[in-house]
């Protein structure tokens, strides 16, 4: 009876020890990309400083460097994700991106807001 025990918690402990791998694979089962890009005004084409870019759905931000270009690493699942653009006196532009490799470039064009220039 002893010997049938041991044999079964050998069993188990290996089921477990064979196991634990593949679970560590299937939680974390991300993808980490990188999506770069450009962002420009609309009208003249300048490139913009300052330009939030937002991971929607997650605290995945960055803003743009002085020559409008931004790089954000990202660890989420394969798949179409929103990407928000938005800068102060500019309508904010959404973007649908395909996030499937490892690095995604997505520019973008931001039309002036004059509504929301009076105040």
């Amino acid at each position: 009876m002893k010997q049938v025990l041991q044999k079964s918690s050998v069993r188990f402990w290996l089921f477990l020890f064979l196991l634990f791998p593949l679970s560590g694979s299937l939680v974390w089962a991300q993808n980490p990309v990188i999506v770069s890009g450009v962002v420009r005004d609309a009208r003249t084409g300048v490139t913009l400083p300052g330009v939030v870019v937002k991971l929607s759905g997650t605290n995945a931000a960055t803003s743009t460097t002085v020559n409008g270009s931004y790089k954000l690493n990202v660890n989420v699942p394969a798949g179409t994700h929103q990407f928000t653009f938005s800068f102060i006196g500019y309508k904010a532009v959404t973007k649908s991106v395909q996030l499937s490799s490892s690095a995604v470039t997505v520019d973008a064009v931001l039309a002036e807001d004059a509504l929301n220039l009076d105040e």
